[in-house]
């Protein structure tokens, strides 16, 4: 294939621009129909238009829970699981060349898999907890690129800030999880060719040890991010579908607790018994977090564990789809 200007997106994302001018606004919908960013589907980070307007901001879905926020001349790229086999989105992380931050929720394969070479490509640092230690440093990413996080930080970055809290990741019953498995492999069971990727991108990533504190991803290795920029927007990332931790807590309280909201919130969306993980984990992070605008993450199909819920992010005033 050629390069990603020179192809069709056939399902890169849904493009969303939402104008925060009005910070007392109920939604602060974007009425900017005009502007480029929001009429093309090649994403910033692989040489797309950026807004021009400094209160537009545009987000994309790139597949699984990997979105692009691109607001005031920053790029920042949420999770890096773009190489999906079971879906062509028309991007490939060799498109990829601009980003100003990688955030990583959690050092699974289907969340970290391509940052070592977004990394290389963009110069832009990747933030993760230390469970995802091994996996980076296998790939021979530069020490000074990845920024190991634990829960409390406040990093200052230019034209934004990165807060964390400890999070945990998704549980649920195994015998759940193993119905789930058989439905899902009898009813869209996986290629050859998809299987075999899906078993070398789990082998390849699947080096923390569960019993050392620090590499245990469930309790240790999960992270919610808060992201503020400049003039105050604020967009919230959590990719796993867990209740809400006391630290996930605290941190949204610093935002309203000054009689504010967090303008985007994106949350996981689904897990193993996919019911079962929106009522009891997607529900209260959308209660929690109370964003203006509520994206998915998690909600594409991988292996036989996961089904196709792939969902287009609510049209909210301007939303930009694949023919």
């Amino acid at each position: 294939m050629g390069s990603a200007k020179n192809r069709l997106f056939v399902l890169v994302s849904v493009c969303v621009a939402l104008c925060t001018t009005d910070r007392s606004s109920a939604a602060g919908l974007a009425p900017q129909f005009a502007e480029s960013a929001c009429n093309t589907l090649l994403p910033a980070s692989a040489g797309g238009s950026m807004p021009r307007d400094k209160h537009l901001m545009v987000l994309r879905w790139l597949g699984w829970s990997t979105y692009e926020v691109a607001y005031d001349g920053k790029i920042i790229l949420l999770d890096a699981f773009i190489d999906i086999d079971s879906r062509n989105v028309g991007l490939n992380t060799a498109d990829v060349h601009h980003a100003d931050a990688i955030l990583i929720g959690h050092p699974h394969f289907d969340h970290i898999l391509n940052a070592p070479q977004l990394s290389a490509q963009t110069g832009a640092s990747i933030f993760v907890a230390p469970a995802g230690r091994k996996y980076l440093e296998q790939q021979g990413v530069r020490p000074e690129r990845i920024k190991y996080v634990r829960g409390g930080e406040k990093i200052e970055m230019a034209g934004f800030t990165v807060q964390t809290a400890l999070a945990i990741h998704s549980t649920i019953d195994p015998s759940l999880t193993k119905k789930s498995t058989e439905f899902l492999s009898a009813a869209d069971p996986m290629s050859e060719s998809e299987r075999r990727t899906f078993m070398d991108n789990l082998k390849a990533t699947t080096l923390a040890d569960p019993n050392v504190p620090e590499e245990d991803i469930v309790h240790q290795g999960t992270i919610a991010y808060l992201i503020t920029f400049a003039d105050g927007t604020r967009v919230s990332f959590r990719d796993s579908p867990a209740v809400p931790t006391e630290a996930e807590r605290d941190l949204i309280e610093t935002v309203t607790d000054k009689g504010k909201r967090i303008d985007v919130g994106i949350v996981g969306y689904q897990g193993p018994a996919v019911r079962l993980a929106i009522k009891d984990a997607t529900l209260p992070l959308a209660r929690s977090y109370h964003p203006r605008l509520l994206l998915p993450a998690h909600e594409d199909r991988a292996g036989d564990g996961y089904s196709d819920m792939a969902v287009a992010p609510p049209d909210c005033g301007h939303a930009g789809g694949a023919a």
